[in-house]
């Protein structure tokens, strides 16, 4: 009986991993190294649901082909375990750093104590130390089965801790879902370990899985990986979701924004810089309107806000803002270059049945008029 809730619990658990999985899969063609830890942490969070499974199935079945299976598969049950907290320790850490340098020093140091492990337990099936399958081919716990949880928690521990000490440099929106990821499968691995028995740690995990993915994954298929400003994916349907709203209050208008000099500051700063000045755009433009306005990288080193006002002088007090601010950037010398920019702004007419496309395309030409006119 418990075999079969224990592997319908554990087919629910994969099915949701599925799910993540296509949808990650559906949303985009190419993989960030952020996305592509996330898939491994899913893939072997998928694999450990298998292989828990077919303990449930194979164990006391008797015969000498199912206590080969049984140890094999309760072997490679006891590396997964300790390596998938591996894996979500090296992409907590990706998430706090976004450094690919420190992500590859620390693979190869926190990958030493999975290899020392995987000996064990591949040991284990002739001394007994870790688990052991007895004659009637039930398994059971060794009598160093503890130093599996240690590993496992000393992972988890370190990722608390780091995450931790690296609060301020984060944005809610990440550190939340880290933080919260690391207590269902404590606390189902506690319950785990005290209750012999009971299988419900890497369900546990699932859930923070889909934490993770609702609350953090699911941003890099509507946000501009450098920026975290909207893309232009998210950007035209939301453009086309705010035309065919016919009942806004308010004047929907828009604003095209280029950085000029762009490429002079990547030919004489390099290209780090120039990354540099676009985040600084973007998170001048986050200060500006706050959350008053959608935000996107239009592409390259264009900007788009879309807002709604209730009058017409409200934008161009927007935009006076906005300058302001990138006076104020300018004037801390933060940086060895200045950030100019160019600008076209206007109000969506009703009447004139334009689409999304065309409305940004408009704006776009007006603001390649503005440049023109500075002699840009």
């Amino acid at each position: 009986m418990e075999s079969i809730l224990y592997t319908e619990l554990n087919i629910f658990a994969f099915v949701i991993l599925l799910l993540i999985f296509i949808n990650v899969h559906h949303q985009t063609d190419t993989y960030f190294n952020e996305q592509k830890l996330f898939l491994a942490l899913l893939f072997c969070n998928a694999l450990i649901l298998i292989f828990d499974t077919f303990m449930w199935i194979l164990d006391e079945k008797p015969g000498y082909i199912n206590y080969i299976a049984l140890s094999v598969v309760t072997t490679i049950y006891y590396i997964l375990n300790p390596l998938i907290c591996m894996v979500w320790s090296i992409y907590a850490d990706y998430l706090i750093h976004q450094d690919d340098n420190r992500n590859r020093k620390l693979i190869k140091i926190l990958f030493v104590p999975i290899i020392i492990f995987a000996i064990l337990a591949i040991l284990s099936n002739y001394n007994r130390s870790l688990f052991y399958i007895d004659a009637n081919n039930r398994y059971h716990r060794g009598i160093y089965f503890i130093l599996m949880a240690l590993i496992c928690y000393v992972y988890l521990m370190y990722t608390l801790i780091s995450l931790i000490y690296s609060q301020k440099k984060m944005k809610n929106e990440k550190f939340l879902p880290i933080l919260i990821f690391a207590f269902p499968p404590i606390i189902g691995g506690l319950i785990q370990f005290a209750y012999y028995g009971i299988s419900v740690i890497w369900i546990c995990m699932t859930v923070s899985i889909l934490i993770v993915f609702i609350n953090i994954q699911n941003d890099l298929v509507y946000k501009d990986y450098l920026t975290d400003l909207y893309n232009r994916r998210q950007l035209d349907k939301y453009m086309k979701e705010r035309i065919d709203k016919n009942n806004r209050k308010g004047l929907l208008a828009g604003i095209m924004i280029d950085l000029n000099y762009f490429k002079k500051i990547n030919d004489q700063y390099g290209h780090s810089a120039g990354d540099d000045a676009l985040k600084y755009i973007a998170n001048i433009l986050k200060k500006t309107f706050q959350k008053n306005a959608f935000l996107s990288r239009y592409g390259g080193d264009e900007f788009i806000v879309i807002l709604e006002v209730k009058e017409k002088a409200e934008l161009y007090q927007h935009m006076d803002r906005l300058i302001e601010s990138i006076d104020k950037f300018n004037d801390k010398k933060l940086v060895p270059y200045q950030l100019n920019i160019s600008f076209g702004a206007d109000f969506y007419d009703m009447e004139s049945n334009m689409t999304a496309y065309e409305f940004l395309n408009y704006i776009d030409q007006l603001m390649y008029l503005d440049k023109e006119n500075n002699h840009l």
